[in-house]
C-alpha cells in the first residue's frame, strides 16, 4: 500500500484536469508521483501509457529502475528490460510504456500511436513542439477509461518559456483554467463549455516530500550551497528565474504589489513604444518624494493603427464625461525612431499622429517628445531600480500590469551582446518602461544621436542619482 504525502503530492493525485503540471523545486517527489499515477487504471483492459524522458540514459537511471521496485507488487511483467511493462487484466493485457524523445523528430515514431495518459518527467527539458505534438497522441474509444496528460518539471532548461506561459503565467496555483486550440494558438475558455480542454498547476517543494527530508537531512544544505540563480530554482521553485536570464533580480514576490491610489504630489510619467503587427505598448510610472518608481498602468495591444493606440492610450488616462486628465501627466516620452522615417500618405510621421488632436473624435493629442534610447545603458537603469537597498527595491509594479509581469522575467541576454537583451524577444512593454527611466536619468529627452556622437557622450556623460519629482513640470 503506497499513499501520497499530505499537501501538494495528494493534490497531484486528487487533480481531475486534462493536463496536470506537478513541481517547482526538487525533491518534491515528482518522478514517484508520475510512476504511482500510471498506475490509476492498469485494471482497466486495453489501458495504455508511456512515460518519457528526453534521453534514454536519464529514462534508464531514473525510472526504468524504479519501476522494477514499484510496479511487480501491482502485477506488472517486465518486457524489454523495463522498457515495457504489461499487466493482466480480464484475459488481456494494460501496458505501461517507458520511451524517450530525444530530437524533435522522434515524436513521429508515434504517428499512429494512441495513449490514454502520457507523462513527461522534466517536462521542461522537451521542446514546445514535442510537448504539443504528444498531446494529439492523447486518444481513445473506450469511455471507461480517462485520458490525460501529466508534466513533472522544475524551472529551467529549453521548455522554461512554453511551460511558464501555461501552467504559472497569470495562474493562480491549484486553479483549474479552460483552454481549446483555434489554428496554431490557444485561448482561454470556460472549464464548463463543452469540449473544453482543462489543465491545473500543482506547486511542490522539497518540504513536500518529508520521506526525502528524513532519510537525507542534509539535502536541503546541498541545495542552499547553489549558486543564487540555481538556487532560486531548485529550492524555492521560482519560475521567474532561469540561466541565461537578463533580469535575475526580478521576483514577484518583492517587485508585485497591489494597486493603490497613488498621491496627487507624485510625479507620473508615460513611456511608449511604438508598434503595428508588432506590440504597441505603454506603461504609466509615478515616483514618490524619494524617486521610487511604481508602474501603475499599462496599455498592450497588436494589430492597430498609430492612432487607434494613441487613442486607446488617452482612454486610460482620460475623463471623457468633463473632458479633463484623470492624471497630470508631467511627460510623455516616446520611441524617437517615431519622429522621422516612414510617413504616411499625407506626409504625417508616427510622431504627428500621435501629436495631433482629433476634437471630432474627443483626440486631444498626446504631447510626446523622443526619448532617451541607448539600449545597454538604458537596461542598465531598469536593473538599478530593481536592486533592493535595505531590502527594498526601487521598483514596484501594481498587480493589474500583467504584460509587464509576464515579460519582465522572460528576457534573455543576446549572445552577439552580452551587454544587451536579445531583440528577438518580446520586448516592447520593456522599452516603454527603459524610455522613461533613461530620459529622466539623463534629465532630459534627446535628438537621435549618430553612432560616432553616441560613442562619444557614452564615455564622457557622468552617472547621476535623480528624483524624478524636481523635474518635469506637469500638463
Amino acid at each position: 500500500m503506497w499513499r501520497p504525502h499530505k499537501g501538494a503530492q495528494e493534490a497531484f493525485h486528487k487533480a481531475s484536469a486534462f493536463e496536470i503540471g506537478y513541481g517547482g523545486a526538487a525533491g518534491g517527489g515528482k518522478t514517484e508521483s508520475l510512476l504511482r499515477e500510471l498506475l490509476r487504471q492498469v485494471h482497466k483492459p486495453g489501458y495504455k501509457a508511456v512515460f518519457f524522458r528526453r534521453t534514454y540514459p536519464e529514462l534508464e537511471n531514473s525510472a526504468i529502475d524504479r519501476a522494477f521496485q514499484i510496479y511487480p507488487q501491482h502485477g506488472g511483467e517486465p518486457k524489454d528490460k523495463g522498457r515495457k511493462w504489461q499487466f493482466k487484466t480480464k484475459g488481456t493485457y494494460s501496458q505501461i510504456i517507458f520511451s524517450h524523445l530525444e530530437h524533435d523528430s522522434d515524436v513521429h515514431k508515434y504517428q499512429s500511436t494512441q495513449f490514454d495518459v502520457i507523462a513527461l518527467d522534466e517536462a521542461t527539458s522537451f521542446t514546445e513542439y514535442q510537448y504539443t505534438y504528444m498531446r494529439s497522441r492523447i486518444r481513445g474509444t473506450d469511455p471507461d477509461i480517462q485520458r490525460y496528460y501529466l508534466l513533472a518539471t522544475n524551472p529551467g532548461n529549453i521548455g522554461h518559456t512554453w511551460f511558464k506561459s501555461r501552467f504559472i503565467d497569470g495562474k493562480e496555483p491549484f486553479k483549474k483554467y479552460g483552454f481549446k486550440i483555434q489554428g496554431e494558438e490557444e485561448i482561454q475558455g470556460d472549464v464548463n463549455e463543452k469540449d473544453i480542454l482543462t489543465r491545473v498547476f500543482i506547486p511542490a517543494k522539497v518540504w513536500d516530500n518529508p520521506t526525502l527530508v528524513q532519510n537525507d537531512p542534509q539535502y536541503i544544505s546541498r541545495l542552499k550551497s547553489l549558486d543564487s540563480v540555481t538556487r532560486r530554482m531548485l529550492l524555492d521553485g521560482d519560475w521567474d528565474v532561469f540561466a541565461g536570464q537578463y533580469f535575475s533580480d526580478f521576483r514577484r514576490n518583492v517587485h508585485i504589489i497591489e494597486p493603490f491610489a497613488i498621491p496627487e504630489g507624485w510625479k507620473r510619467f508615460v513611456g511608449i513604444d511604438y508598434g503595428s503587427s508588432a506590440a504597441y505598448a505603454a506603461v504609466f510610472v509615478a515616483f514618490d518624494y524619494d524617486g521610487n518608481c511604481y508602474v501603475y498602468n499599462e496599455y498592450y495591444q497588436k494589430g492597430k493603427t498609430a492612432y487607434q493606440n494613441a487613442k486607446g492610450v488617452q482612454d486610460l488616462y482620460w475623463d471623457k464625461e468633463r473632458d479633463i486628465p484623470k492624471d497630470k501627466i508631467s511627460a510623455f516620452f516616446m520611441d524617437p525612431s517615431v519622429f522621422g522615417g516612414v510617413r504616411t500618405e499625407n506626409g504625417e510621421t508616427i510622431a504627428d499622429i500621435t501629436k495631433n488632436a482629433r476634437p471630432v473624435d474627443g483626440f486631444h493629442g498626446l504631447p510626446i517628445r523622443p526619448a532617451a534610447n541607448r539600449r545597454v545603458d538604458g537596461w542598465n537603469t531598469v536593473k538599478e531600480f530593481l536592486n533592493e537597498v535595505n531590502g527594498r527595491p526601487k521598483l514596484r509594479i501594481f498587480r493589474n500590469c500583467t504584460n509587464l509581469i509576464q515579460y519582465f522575467p522572460q528576457m534573455i541576454f543576446d549572445k552577439y551582446n552580452p551587454e544587451d537583451l536579445d531583440t528577438t524577444m518580446e520586448d516592447h512593454i520593456l522599452d516603454a518602461l527603459r524610455y522613461v527611466l533613461q530620459t529622466l536619468r539623463d534629465k532630459k529627452s534627446h535628438p537621435i544621436l549618430s553612432s560616432i556622437e553616441e560613442k562619444i557622450m557614452k564615455r564622457f556623460r557622468p552617472k547621476q542619482d535623480f528624483n524624478p519629482n524636481s523635474q518635469y513640470a506637469p500638463r
